[in-house]
């Protein structure tokens, strides 16, 4: 496997554990081409004032990396990237 596989594969194992998580409103995979650091990236929208445990403990375990979390809107933005 390349490293895009490896890392495609992250994101998508970090996709579907992050739909699991309550707080999660939703999820966006974005390619090195569409995000916004040129790497494999996933956006969840928070339902939560920070990141919750499970958010971080699920974006961990898929091995991604947390790079931005900020307001917007009502709710919470999370980018983190693969390695």
């Amino acid at each position: 496997m390349t490293c895009q596989a490896i890392q495609r594969r992250r994101v998508r194992n970090a996709e579907a554990a992050l739909a699991d998580c309550e707080s999660v409103l939703g999820v966006d995979v974005l390619t090195p081409r569409e995000g916004p650091v040129g790497a494999w990236t996933v956006e969840a929208t928070l339902a939560a004032t920070g990141v919750p445990p499970a958010v971080s403990r699920a974006v961990a375990r898929a091995g991604l990396t947390i790079r931005a979390v900020k307001p917007r809107g009502g709710a919470w933005q999370l980018v983190a990237v693969a390695n």
